[in-house]
């Protein structure tokens, strides 16, 4: 494992995906942005009067987008788990197939570490929310696959899971997928994830005309999946 340069790793790997990271740098470095920055930096400074001018320390170096880096396994991985949210680089590259052997997690629902398998992915159980995630091939999860949120997205061909369970995720660009127990909230075909989930894992409320509402508790969602507690009847 070692850390390189996403934007090298993206231009010296055939059929590198074109992820939100690396196309953000390049418009950012380029002349353009360039100018736009400098526009901008000067437009802040000539509202400040003579006198708080000197107090500014700002300069156009903080408007810069420094360049990407990522973790690069050169081959195959196999890990116990893997927190995307813990990884401090801006990117997680693994040059082969993905083995997690109980959790993959992002449960940041911001932006966050960026996942790219060039092979498969097997895991026990993935939880996905603000993080861009590309497999190459094919997802084989043998419990919970989970995503969450608006933020995030993840590409595979296909997904393979026992249970498929997604709420407010715009993101999830796997046409392919086959589940035992389908809640993707875009299918139509789904069920609802009331009649799957656990009762505890719902928040419920009843509004002033007598009606209950519930919806997805994420964080008691990850926390039992995190404690190798099922989630489902």
């Amino acid at each position: 494992m070692t850390t390189e340069s996403l934007v090298k790793l993206a231009e010296k790997i055939p059929d590198f995906p074109i992820l939100s990271l690396v196309e953000d740098y390049k418009h950012n470095s380029s002349p353009k942005a360039r100018k736009e920055m400098e526009d901008m930096f000067r437009e802040m400074t000539s509202l400040l009067s003579d006198e708080n001018k000197q107090d500014v320390t700002t300069s156009l170096s903080t408007f810069e987008t420094p360049e990407p880096t990522a973790l690069y396994y050169n081959r195959d991985a196999v890990l116990d788990k893997l927190d995307l949210d813990a990884i401090s680089e801006n990117a997680l590259v693994i040059h082969g197939d993905l083995i997690v052997n109980t959790l993959l997690i992002n449960a940041e629902i911001d932006i966050n570490t960026t996942l790219v398998v060039l092979g498969n992915l097997r895991a026990k159980n993935i939880i996905c929310s603000g993080s861009e995630i590309y497999v190459e091939e094919n997802i084989h999860v043998a419990n919970n696959f989970i995503a969450y949120y608006n933020h995030g997205s993840i590409r595979a061909k296909k997904l393979y899971t026992n249970l498929l369970l997604t709420d407010d995720y715009w993101g999830f660009q796997i046409s392919n997928y086959q589940a035992l127990k389908n809640c993707h909230w875009q299918d139509k075909k789904a069920l609802s994830y009331k009649s799957v989930i656990k009762p505890a894992l719902l928040e419920s409320i009843i509004d002033d005309d007598g009606k209950r509402h519930q919806w997805l508790n994420f964080e008691k969602i990850c926390a039992y999946i995190e404690a190798d507690k099922g989630i489902i009847y």
